[in-house]
């Protein structure tokens, strides 16, 4: 197997700059020389993220040499996208997840909430499950799930693992945890990259709050169906049902406040920017609230001698590598939208009558599902530019004449 692996890694690190090369040599007929630029340097990305041949990371720096030396782009336009405010973004956030991992902040709202909510085997997978999607909204739900498992690993055995409640408690978080991701911008990488590409190719903005609009209740209402269907499974028949019992928490130290107190604020500033601080602050946007949050919780101390909330040594664990990849989704997406491989590409697939609807079922690892957001959130947008430039009936006769023609030659 570890040959095979190593065939196949050696095939793509060959492949990838053939490809490139085989591409950016072919005339293509009505694409410009720039637009197969930036086809045939994606070309060699994507071969390259999706067989990972090299780390994604490394990967993922491509652009930065690639684009300037093809002619797809320049090098200011390029390295502009790695410094995309929406990356800062992120970047804040990670900052915030370091804090609240540090100080143990998740295990503290993890037992308010499952306490809150209720004791019994029912209301305490809900609890979790609630729990697990608050913490979510606010740090990426891969962190979550982990956090969260020790939690849920003492509950099941307090209930001695019982099923299928044990198994609905793991599948609970798994899918919590995806669930709150979806709440809010910051919650999962794949909605940043959304949001930066609907700013660079339709100039508009979506801001934290309006998200939520949409989010929250979307995950609510969906958090609440996965509940009613874990639920639905009966247990085995005992003579008294369990109750979990755990010991009162703590009281907060003085690191915990603080940092909740930042958390707390820097998500209460995001969610009412637009209709409240943009009034005294034009200037003032999401970005520039991640920034301030992250430098609050790097200066303030902990309270113990020495120690900040998290230190920049700490800030030494943060996912660097997802940023840059981010970097490089922004970057892929600026050079189609800034060459005519956009128009290309969409009336491509008009006329083969073909939606990319299954790119995402031949990936597995977080990062390239990042890089598949990229491009099918890229798809979408370059489509409907396509439909919004040639006119809806326009696009609709083409549509129904391409089936007509279809259904004649296939059953007529």
């Amino acid at each position: 197997m570890n040959y095979v692996y190593r065939a196949k890694n050696l095939f793509a690190l060959v492949i990838g700059p053939l490809l490139f090369f085989l591409i950016y040599s072919m005339p293509i007929e009505g694409l410009s020389d720039a637009g197969r630029a930036v086809l045939a340097c994606t070309s060699w990305i994507a071969l390259w993220w999706i067989t990972e041949a090299v780390d994604l990371v490394v990967t993922s720096l491509l652009p930065i040499l690639l684009f300037p030396l093809s002619g797809a782009l320049s090098v200011e336009e390029t390295t502009s996208s790695y410094g995309n405010p929406f990356i800062y973004l992120f970047l804040g956030g990670f900052v915030m997840e370091l804090a609240i991992e540090k100080w143990n902040l998740h295990r503290r709202i993890a037992f308010t909430i499952i306490g809150f909510v209720g004791l019994n085997e029912k209301k305490v997978l809900l609890g979790i499950m609630v729990a697990t999607a608050f913490i979510s909204m606010w740090i990426s739900n891969t962190a979550t799930a982990i956090m969260m498992l020790p939690i849920g690993l003492s509950v099941v055995g307090h209930f001695q693992l019982k099923q299928p409640f044990s198994r609905n408690i793991m599948l609970g978080i798994a899918y919590a945890s995806s669930i709150g991701g979806m709440a809010t911008l910051i919650g999962t990488p794949p909605n940043i990259i959304l949001v930066g590409v609907a700013k660079s190719s339709l100039g508009f903005e979506i801001s934290f709050f309006h998200w939520m609009l949409f989010g929250v209740p979307f995950a609510t209402l969906l958090l609440f169906l996965v509940w009613m269907y874990l639920t639905s499974f009966r247990s085995a028949k005992q003579d008294k049902e369990s109750v979990l019992q755990f010991e009162p928490l703590p009281p907060m130290t003085t690191a915990e406040k603080r940092a909740l107190l930042v958390v707390a604020g820097i998500a209460f500033l995001w969610i009412t920017r637009t209709f409240l601080w943009n009034r005294w602050i034009p200037r003032l946007d999401d970005t520039l609230i991640a920034i301030f949050g992250a430098l609050l919780l790097l200066v303030l101390p902990s309270g113990k001698k020495g120690e900040r909330l998290p230190d920049w040594k700490t800030a030494g664990w943060l996912p660097w590598s997802v940023l840059i990849l981010f970097g490089a989704g922004l970057a892929i997406a600026k050079g189609f939208s800034s060459t005519d491989l956009t128009d290309w590409m969409g009336s491509l697939f008009v006329r083969l009558n073909f939606l990319p609807a299954g790119l995402h079922h031949q990936h597995r690892f977080d990062l390239s599902r990042l890089f598949i957001c990229t491009l099918y959130v890229g798809v979408c947008f370059w489509l409907s530019q396509l439909i919004r430039a040639q006119g809806n009936d326009e696009w609709l006769y083409s549509k129904k004449s391409t089936s007509k023609k279809y259904a004649q030659e296939k059953y007529l």
